[in-house]
């Protein structure tokens, strides 16, 4: 059934009003003003109004306002206006203000439910068709999450890389209900060394998801081959300039790990910095994440820093979201508590699973997260 409000001040014109609607099959509502009326909107959520334009204490005008001034779902209720013959002006300034229609008085019950019966019509088909464009885009959005989801390194790829370069990889990716800028990958460079590289684009949405796919193209076409990770960075960075629109930028962070080495050398360009565990001595050990983000501007200079590996030492790379949701949802993370959460494995046995280590945001983050959650850990194994 559905639900009108009717606001008229005359008494006995409503009571007809309300009768013959409820004659009619819809429950009625009624008011005598319009604070009374505007309080009755608010919390009874009607399917139409049915408003008198002069009335004391909140004309219909006002009314009117206030209703489509509100951000809620009842700022858009159909909303027909009663006035009195010949008030040209009041239809006209009415309409303006976002009124669907008007009647005049006095009443002609029949045009007044074929009124009615239209502007719920009209809705109707609105709803249907949003519920359609809605389902469509969803369909579209799920398309695209698994596209950008096959981005990332695969199950069996991973195990090449662990095989050939004698690590242990586990990942944790946890899209946001939108389309993020996130993505991490590897590349294989030789026997002794692989590239780790982790990206968060600035904003969400399409825009951010294309940037993505440009970037792993970019990546994947053009491998860093014989340059460090800082001079990479500074490459990637002058094409990015060149691509992105101005206010998008990317954070990004670029590493090599070399078993000849024993080392783990890397480039920042204002992102999370990297975290080497050491289940020896049972500590941790903090990068830099500092760096001008890609594509702010062209020429940057990057510096290429290290972290000194042994056998069965971890890295640890991760996207803000374990840190930002985490300080937004009161879970004692931010930069010092995630370190701590890090810390907490660091006595454990070297195997151990990316899982293992953010295991308490897992537990007790609310979802949906409103950014998307990457995080990767290696265990270089000797």
């Amino acid at each position: 059934m559905k639900r009108i409000v009717c606001i008229e001040d005359e008494a006995s014109l409503r009571r007809d009003i309300c009768e013959e609607l409820q004659e009619n099959g819809y429950e009625v509502i009624e008011a005598s003003d319009g604070v009374e009326g505007l309080q009755l909107i608010r919390t009874k959520c009607p399917d139409l109004v049915l408003c008198d334009v002069r009335m004391p204490n909140m004309d219909g005008f006002e009314l009117l306002r206030q209703v489509r001034e509100s951000s809620a779902t009842w700022g858009t209720v159909p909303f027909l206006f009663l006035t009195a013959y010949g008030e040209r002006e009041h239809m006209l300034k009415g309409l303006r203000d976002g009124a669907d229609d008007f009647l005049t008085k006095p009443i002609d019950y029949d045009v007044l439910l074929a009124r009615i019966e239209t502007s719920l019509r009209q809705v109707h088909r609105v709803k249907e068709y949003v519920k359609k464009t809605q389902g469509t885009m969803q369909k579209e959005l799920d398309r695209a999450h698994i596209m950008q989801r096959d981005l990332l390194p695969s199950h069996e790829f991973q195990r090449a890389i662990e095989a050939a370069c004698n690590l242990k990889l586990t990942s944790h990716y946890e899209p946001s209900t939108d389309l993020g800028g996130d993505i991490w990958g590897l590349q294989l460079i030789s026997a002794t060394k692989v590239m780790f590289y982790l990206v968060d684009f600035s904003g969400h949405g399409i825009a951010a998801a294309m940037n993505t796919f440009r970037l792993y193209s970019k990546i994947d076409s053009e491998p860093i081959g014989d340059l460090s990770p800082a001079r990479y960075l500074e490459r990637i960075n002058s094409w990015l300039c060149k691509q992105l629109q101005t206010g998008q930028f990317a954070t990004v962070l670029i590493g090599i790990l070399d078993r000849e080495k024993s080392e783990f050398q890397y480039a920042a360009a204002g992102t999370q910095p990297p975290i080497k565990i050491d289940f020896q001595d049972k500590e941790i050990e903090v990068g830099d994440g500092k760096g001008v983000p890609l594509g702010v501007s062209d020429g940057v200079i990057y510096e290429d820093r290290i972290l000194s590996l042994k056998k069965n030492d971890a890295l640890f790379f991760y996207s803000d979201a374990l840190i930002e949701h985490g300080r937004k949802e009161k879970l004692n993370l931010g930069q010092i508590g995630l370190e701590a959460m890090v810390l907490k494995v660091a006595g454990r046995k070297s195997l151990l699973s990316v899982e293992d280590i953010i295991a308490p945001f897992l537990e007790l983050a609310p979802r949906p997260l409103d950014d998307d959650l990457t995080a990767v850990c290696c265990v270089w194994k000797g």
